[in-house]
């Protein structure tokens, strides 16, 4: 359980941080032109992987260890992740924008904005953080990673 709290906090605490304008404009995607129009609905995650940077062949799946997280966009530019595991759950709300193959997701109440990477292929999103930790071997450090999280649109 504290890995995932960790995890949590990682999720919070990392990523590149922006304090760019939105971008209304088309944006190129894997599967042609993606605006965020595309983007809205629910998406859950079907996988969670984590993998050590100094040593790639260390992952973690999250998903294949029970972590649930589901991804709602909505039209007003909005977000709203859930991630719950074993009875422990947590929701992050905040403005959203893409611009090019960037995703922004921004904190609520907060002027921290993290930048991902995603992909988008019909159903598919696919979405990458190559700034957050983990803690691998559950001695409480954690190591620098790379997220990358899988979710099909429900």
């Amino acid at each position: 359980m504290n890995t995932w709290r960790l995890f949590l906090v990682a999720v919070l605490a990392t990523g590149l941080l922006s304090a760019c304008g939105g971008d209304d404009n088309p944006v190129g995607g894997n599967d042609g032109v993606t605006t965020f129009d595309d983007l809205v609905g629910t998406w859950n995650a079907i996988e969670d992987v984590f993998t050590n940077n100094a040593n790639p062949s260390q992952k973690v799946d999250a998903v294949a260890r029970g972590l649930q997280t589901v991804l709602k966009f909505s039209s007003d530019g909005r977000y709203e992740m859930t991630i719950s595991e074993a009875g422990f759950s947590f929701t992050f709300k905040g403005p959203a924008r893409i611009a090019g193959s960037k995703l922004f997701l921004g904190l609520e109440g907060s002027d921290f904005e993290m930048e991902l990477e995603f992909t988008l292929e019909g159903n598919r999103l696919t979405i990458t953080d190559r700034n957050v930790e983990f803690d691998f071997d559950g001695d409480g450090s954690t190591e620098p990673a790379t997220q990358v999280t899988v979710y099909v649109k429900a």
